[in-house]
């Protein structure tokens, strides 16, 4: 594929749709003697995501595992579209695309 490709097909993306564990995180969950647990976020990461919701392109995160440190990283950085717990990342991708009313090639997905 040719640079001026990628950049047109680039252009297109109205939604940067992750997973969590090994994405946004190095994969580590660190449980905690209350049963509470914690994941680490890398900085640049959430900025990366704070500027594209800036530029106007939607960010959504996509988790097959339910976890309260994903619900508050999503509130912190503004990430509006958050699934976590679904018994199918494929279901759910289509869910939150016709949900959004967003075409499948305008959507960057990492997972």
């Amino acid at each position: 594929m040719r640079l001026s490709e990628v950049e047109d097909r680039a252009r297109r993306i109205r939604l940067i749709l992750l997973d969590v564990d090994g994405v946004l995180t190095d994969g580590t969950v660190m449980m905690h003697g209350d049963g509470t647990e914690s994941k680490g976020f890398h900085i640049r990461d959430g900025a990366a995501i704070v500027w594209a919701l800036q530029a106007g392109v939607q960010v959504g995160l996509l988790s097959a595992r339910a976890s309260a440190a994903t619900t508050q990283r999503a509130t912190q950085l503004g990430i509006q579209i958050v699934s976590q717990g679904g018994t199918s990342k494929s279901a759910e991708f289509s869910r939150i695309v016709a949900d959004g009313g967003i075409d499948e090639d305008a959507v960057a997905y990492m997972g």
